[in-house]
């Protein structure tokens, strides 16, 4: 538990002063740092449905310091350790249960994100309904999910059948989902789905190239942050469909 602790501690120094090191997670983060603000959202109560290590609960409190965030993931040990990890300053904002979708309680929150969440769940149907249930009225669900395929910039696909998604990405029940795919999944919830995007386009891929080059020994790592950085912003001036990964924008009807 104590080397739980630790590591979770020193994930959020390592966030709190160069941001987040991982390639994935880095261009997600700077990719809903531009997709949020035109939103205009002013949400008093936000879920972070299958928190795993807190990588977005304290950015998502910093961006709404108005807001109770909670944090809800299976694993216990996970939540644990983030739970005694916790700076003081988010004892009164940042809360961590331990849960499934399932038991959240209804109308209890005006923005949930599910972030690379889906893909590990089997009845993924189920899951989008809790997730709906426990939004208000107007409420907004964000989700980011891999894309069923993976588009090498060389132009090679990949693309595995569900029964082998975990051989590419443990904890995957399926490698990901198609933009027409997601927006069928969400409109079937009862949800209006207001923006589909595809990210990590050519320069995501790249910068997930240049990471798998430099992520061992750990020191090298840093040199990928600036290139994921650069990629982040390339990206999303390209825009396109042809990105590796989904974000859905969507909200539960007034």
């Amino acid at each position: 538990m104590r080397r739980a602790v630790l590591k979770q501690q020193a994930k959020q120094l390592l966030r709190r002063t160069v941001g987040e090191p991982y390639v994935g997670k880095r261009i997600k983060l700077r990719r809903l740092a531009q997709a949020l603000p035109p939103l205009r959202l002013q949400p008093t109560a936000i879920l972070d449905a299958g928190a795993e290590d807190a990588t977005f609960v304290y950015w998502l409190a910093d961006r709404y310091p108005g807001a109770q965030v909670t944090a809800v993931d299976l694993d216990a040990a996970a939540i644990a350790a983030c739970l005694a990890a916790r700076p003081a300053a988010y004892r009164e904002s940042v809360h961590f249960e331990v849960g499934s979708f399932d038991t959240l309680r209804p109308a209890s929150f005006d923005l949930i994100t599910a972030f690379d969440v889906l893909e590990h769940i089997t009845d993924d149907h189920g899951a989008v309904a809790d997730l709906v249930r426990a939004l208000r009225p107007g409420g907004t669900l964000l989700v980011h999910v891999p894309r069923d395929r993976w588009l090498e910039r060389s132009g090679t696909v990949h693309q595995v059948p569900d029964a082998d998604a975990w051989q590419i990405n443990p904890g995957h029940v399926r490698q990901g989902y198609s933009p027409q795919s997601m927006r069928t999944l969400l409109e079937g919830a009862g949800l209006e789905v207001l923006d589909l995007q595809t990210w990590v386009g050519h320069a995501g891929t790249f910068a997930h190239e240049f990471y798998a080059r430099v992520e061992h020994p750990v020191p090298l790592r840093a040199l990928s942050l600036p290139v994921t950085d650069w990629c982040a912003r390339l990206d999303r001036r390209r825009g396109g469909l042809l990105g590796n990964t989904v974000y859905a924008q969507a909200r539960k009807p007034a």
